[in-house]
């Protein structure tokens, strides 16, 4: 990160003092510790190559690492000026191939300078600090029961074979393509560790996916272009069988392209494989929730939950169209004392307490060879 703007910390960078002595402190995550050798941090009132405070990390554990780094353990090259510091920078080493893994992820989260000398300033943070979330229930964010001009553009709505309200929406083709952008999820409080997406799928003869050549993908994104701020799941890891399929993906097995999306501001959905033999592929009731919701990611009673061209049974069984249902239970005379028409709404709360980060830093991976 370049062009930051810490301002005068009156801080000592040399000739440290027991009352003053310039301080870094940050949490650091790694997935795999064995895939990591070293963390190199730069600290910069110039550019990387001049006026640096450099800190080589090893040692570090699986997991979140709190990290305390003191000017008089790091390499000083010219003159770094505490009050006038611009640059930050991380670089990840990988471990060699026969000590670790080529591939791994990390994280980096509340970086601050501070006062060294003062040993409560480098103390662990408390789990006060902590994000709480309250992430979203299982939640149908598409209900596959229409098509229009952003939604499943140029494909046809089934309503004699589905799993959910109205009907699903139907595909056929030498390939799928379905795509639903401009979608109004709204907040979810979900991270991509927390995250599920899950949509019962229909595959008309499951052995055309295994054809060579055929393949496919599942997108989520807080962009409605492809390949920005998306994570992917691949069609052909899913085993799928021929006919109806509850499909569940949790987003720590997903893949991320153009970026990390935003969960609270979720607005595309896309499903696609390609040179598959002339079938069908239906989509119906695709649904958001969170990995503790397990009612959430069970296989819906489907047969409760579709209705007859949109016929529904009221409490007292007599039948009504679209969203109007009798409440009143009739008995005697058969005249109906109360009909409510319209739907039922919801409402959703959720809270977040979001930390504050000092500084913005970028990250630098680097494959030992």
């Amino acid at each position: 990160a370049t062009g930051l703007s810490v301002g005068k910390t009156d801080l000592m960078v040399s000739d440290v003092t027991s009352v003053n002595e310039l301080g870094l402190t940050l949490w650091f995550f790694v997935e795999d510790a064995a895939a990591v050798e070293s963390l190199e941090i730069v600290l910069s009132s110039a550019d990387f190559e001049n006026n640096t405070l450099t800190w080589t990390v090893t040692g570090l554990q699986t997991g979140w690492n709190w990290l305390t780094l003191r000017a008089s353990e790091a390499e000083v090259n010219g003159l770094p000026d505490a009050d006038a510091f611009t640059a930050l920078r991380f670089t990840v080493t990988a471990a060699a191939a026969e000590e670790g893994y080529a591939a791994f992820r990390t994280l980096i989260d509340r970086v601050s300078l501070v006062n060294a000398a003062v040993a409560e300033n480098l103390a662990q943070p408390t789990e006060d600090e902590a994000i709480f979330r309250d992430p979203i229930n299982a939640t149908i964010i598409v209900s596959c029961d229409t098509v229009s001009s952003t939604q499943f553009t140029g494909n046809t709505i089934d309503r004699t074979d589905y799993r959910e309200g109205l009907g699903c929406v139907r595909t056929e083709g030498a390939g799928y393509g379905l795509t639903a952008t401009y979608l109004n999820v709204g907040k979810t409080d979900l991270t991509k560790d927390t995250l599920v997406l899950a949509m019962w799928i229909y595959i008309q003869d499951a052995e055309l996916l295994q054809a060579e050549g055929v393949n496919g993908q599942i997108e989520l994104s807080s962009s409605n272009s492809f390949d920005v701020n998306e994570i992917f799941w691949n069609v052909m890891a899913l085993d799928l069988q021929t006919g109806w399929n509850w499909v569940v993906l949790k987003g720590a097995d997903a893949e991320v392209t153009g970026g990390m999306p935003d969960f609270d501001n979720l607005c595309r959905f896309r499903l696609y494989i390609n040179n598959v033999a002339y079938s069908t592929l239906k989509l119906d009731r695709i649904t958001l929730t969170n990995i503790y919701d397990e009612e959430g990611m069970a296989e819906p009673d489907w047969e409760a939950e579709i209705s007859d061209d949109g016929t529904f049974v009221g409490p007292n069984r007599t039948l009504a169209t679209n969203s109007t249902y009798l409440e009143t239970v009739v008995s005697g005379d058969p005249i109906f004392e109360e009909v409510t028409t319209g739907g039922c709404g919801g409402s959703q709360a959720s809270a977040a307490i979001l930390l504050t980060v000092a500084a913005a830093a970028g990250i630098i991976l680097r494959k030992r060879h």
